[in-house]
């Protein structure tokens, strides 16, 4: 597995698209995302992911290493999740690779 890509499943979760922050992304703070009573802040790494049998889509907020800071849920879409992340992470709505792409490469 290349190191950028993460496993094909976070936490239980499949993974559908994930995205790496690099500096051409400008992180805005809109201050509403808190994990533990804490405002998370950027993150390097985030996943787009699905339970099985469920239909909410969910981000993983992920360090370096895709180890999750904090789940946020509620998204109907994968590109729904995708917009909402773009809100905060500017600029990244180009940079998601969805995993299909990959093949056995993810």
């Amino acid at each position: 597995m290349d190191q950028t890509n993460p496993p094909r499943v976070l936490y239980g979760a499949s993974v559908l698209a994930f995205a790496e922050v690099d500096d051409s992304i400008e992180y805005v703070e809109r201050g509403c995302f808190f994990v533990n009573g804490k405002l998370l802040g950027p993150v390097p790494r985030l996943a787009i992911c699905k339970l099985p049998d469920e239909t909410e889509i969910l981000v993983e907020h992920c360090d370096s290493e895709w180890n999750s800071l904090g789940v946020q849920g509620g998204f109907r879409t994968v590109e729904e999740a995708k917009a909402r992340v773009e809100r905060s992470y500017q600029g990244l709505m180009n940079k998601w690779i969805d995993t299909e792409e990959l093949g056995d490469k993810a």
